[in-house]
């Protein structure tokens, strides 16, 4: 029988990532994201910082 951390190691070699894919945003709850998502304006959209 395998021990954890040994197990982990094989399934970890063996395992590869999933091709990204489009989804609306409401079906990607949960999912993780493939590149980073950038707003298309500021946000707060003025200067702001705090101590």
């Amino acid at each position: 029988m395998l021990g954890y951390r040994e197990a982990l190691k094989l399934v970890l070699e063996r395992a590869e990532p999933l091709p990204p894919r489009r989804l609306p945003l409401m079906e990607a709850l949960g999912l993780a994201t493939a590149e980073d998502i950038l707003a298309r304006e500021p946000v707060p959209p003025f200067t702001n910082s705090a101590l």
